[in-house]
């Protein structure tokens, strides 16, 4: 009986395991996406300046965030 016992409680913990390793592996995959959104832009300056096509201030203002646009007066 009380090998019954030890081996449900290990089943159990073996799925919350599983789980957990799931749940770690999704929280990887977003941070690696994370990490490689947020190096992309830097990837693209150093080739637009590798290769001059733009000016330094055109390639600045592409990957620099900006205000949203303040809205006109009159208009809803």
């Amino acid at each position: 009986m009380h090998q019954h016992v030890e081996r449900t409680r290990l089943g159990y913990e073996t799925r919350a395991l599983e789980r957990e390793i799931q749940h770690l592996d999704e929280a990887k995959k977003a941070a690696k996406l994370e990490l490689d959104r947020a190096g992309a832009s830097e990837h693209l300056l150093v080739k637009a300046r590798a290769f001059n096509v733009a000016t330094e201030g055109e390639l600045q203002a592409l990957v620099s965030p900006t205000a949203p646009a303040a809205p006109s007066k009159g208009r809803p």
